[in-house]
């Protein structure tokens, strides 16, 4: 006789929440749902946190006027 283990397909959910607000909503009534193995939030930065990372990494330009902002962005 030979025995046969099969495995539940897995299936990958992801949302995209404008309003972070209701994500910890969302995940509370998620946990209600039976099936439901894992649930993870991750937080996407902001563009003034992208620009306040890209600062802190040195990739900064000082200009000292709007003209030299323009020369630059044409060379």
């Amino acid at each position: 006789m030979q025995t046969i283990i099969t495995r539940p397909q897995t299936t990958l959910m992801t949302l995209e929440i404008a309003d972070s607000s209701v994500a910890s909503r969302i995940k509370s009534l998620l946990k209600l749902v039976d099936g439901v193995k894992h649930i993870s939030v991750k937080k996407v930065p902001s563009e003034l946190e992208l620009s306040f990372e890209e600062v802190r990494k040195g990739n900064v330009v000082e200009v000292g006027s709007v003209q030299d902002v323009m020369n630059y962005l044409r060379s």
